[in-house]
């Protein structure tokens, strides 16, 4: 989806048991290398495979069991999920 636009610039049809993460770089083209991709935690560990593309991710932290989110990330993924929605 188009930041300024909000207008959907490319998608990807799958069966429900593909996970959207697998399609994320296949969307991914030339047009939008050096732009930044907004995405949520879902896709963390596409951070190479989006650079690779020409892209800078920009991606929400993800908290663990025993490993919770500091308030720092917190904030920084509020502050990311605004763009993103």
């Amino acid at each position: 989806m188009d930041k300024k636009t909000k207008i959907i610039t490319g998608y990807a049809v799958t069966s429900v048991n593909v996970h959207d993460s697998k399609e994320a770089v296949g969307l991914i083209t030339e047009e939008y290398k050096g732009q930044e991709v907004w995405i949520d935690a879902g896709y963390t560990g596409l951070e190479d495979a989006l650079t690779d593309k020409g892209v800078k991710p920009i991606i929400c932290e993800k908290g663990f069991r025993n490993h919770p989110l500091t308030d720092s990330q917190k904030q920084s993924n509020r502050e990311k999920s605004t763009v993103r929605s």
